[in-house]
């Protein structure tokens, strides 16, 4: 059972992840329709860059869409310059997908982008105000920082 106090301090957490969460996608969805990508072609775009080169029917699943919906998304960034296929040694039919340069740069550009609004906060604080809000920042991110249950850090 929640006390009063915890209960507040779990209504502003999720007002804070909310609007947080908003502003960043909104920067990163910004970001992708500048560049004439789709939230998907980068969340492949992006799974490639960290999960590796891969054949195209390992992306169904992460992905959570067809097959054929993969190998146009795949064909389309092919021409874009953001993929390229490569043979699979020992096998000339089997196809591997894998980001190019290109790709990588503009998924760490993405990523940057996802924190842009935070640049300029459209906030001014009094000095002491500063403070105190750099100390409850770093108080709160101490408090997570400990693993979640089952997770080995």
């Amino acid at each position: 059972m929640y006390t009063i106090m915890q209960k507040e301090i779990q209504t502003e957490l999720l007002n804070w992840l909310n609007l947080s969460t908003q502003r960043t996608m909104d920067e990163f969805v910004h970001f992708i329709r500048k560049r004439g990508l789709t939230l998907p072609q980068m969340n492949l775009m992006m799974f490639l860059y960290y999960h590796g080169s891969c054949e195209m029917s390992h992306l169904v699943e992460p992905l959570q869409i067809g097959k054929s919906a993969v190998s146009q998304m795949v064909e389309r960034l092919v021409k874009l310059g953001y993929l390229e296929r490569v043979v699979v040694a020992g096998d000339r039919r089997a196809r591997l997908v894998k980001i190019t340069t290109a790709a990588e740069q503009t998924i760490l550009e993405g990523i940057a982008a996802r924190q842009t609004w935070l640049e300029n906060p459209p906030i001014d604080l009094p000095d002491e105000d500063q403070k105190h809000l750099l100390q409850a920042l770093t108080h709160l991110n101490q408090l997570f920082a400990i693993p979640a249950r089952g997770k080995i850090p």
